[in-house]
Formats: structure tokens, C-alpha cells, sequence
């Protein structure tokens, strides 16, 4: 999977997403398997990191299933972050 098609994956799960708290990214170049580097800002200001790997039998499929792999991965991530952040208030 090359770089350009995980940007445009990121592209369509930022706009599936609008998250300003979040950042995506793509991991190096050549990774095994390729991946989404996703970093989440809480409200806090504390920053937590997650890495999503597109195994290969996701990469096959079309960009928009992937996305939403993605997000879906995202969002669980969000949650577990927010419910350790704010558990205490």
C-alpha cells in the first residue's frame, strides 16, 4: 500500500471524523504492515498515541472500508483515553 493512498484514507477519515483534537499521519514509509499513526489531544493537553496497522487482507479492500476501519479504531481509542481521563471527575 503506498503513501498516497494512506493519505487519501486519512483525507476521508478526517472528514468523517472533524476531530480538531486529533492528528493523523502516516507511519514511515516502507512499514510492515502499513500504518496510521493517530495522536489524540485531550482537553487536558495531554497527548496519547495510537498506532493502527492496515494488515493486508484490510489493504485489499476499497479505501472507504479502510476508512472506516479507521475511524472505528479511532473512535475506541477516544473512548478508552477519555474514560481513564475523566474517570476521577
Amino acid at each position: 500500500m503506498d503513501k498516497k493512498r494512506l493519505e487519501n484514507i486519512i483525507f476521508k477519515v478526517s472528514e468523517m471524523l472533524s476531530e480538531p483534537s486529533l492528528d493523523m499521519e502516516v507511519c514511515e514509509e516502507g512499514a510492515n504492515p502499513p500504518c496510521i499513526k493517530v495522536t489524540y489531544t485531550t482537553e487536558n493537553g495531554s497527548k496519547h498515541q495510537k498506532i493502527i496497522d492496515i494488515m493486508e487482507e484490510l489493504s485489499s479492500q476499497p479505501d472507504d472500508d479502510i476508512a472506516n476501519f479507521v475511524v472505528f479504531q479511532t473512535e475506541q481509542f477516544m473512548e478508552e483515553i477519555d474514560s481513564v481521563e475523566y474517570s476521577g471527575e
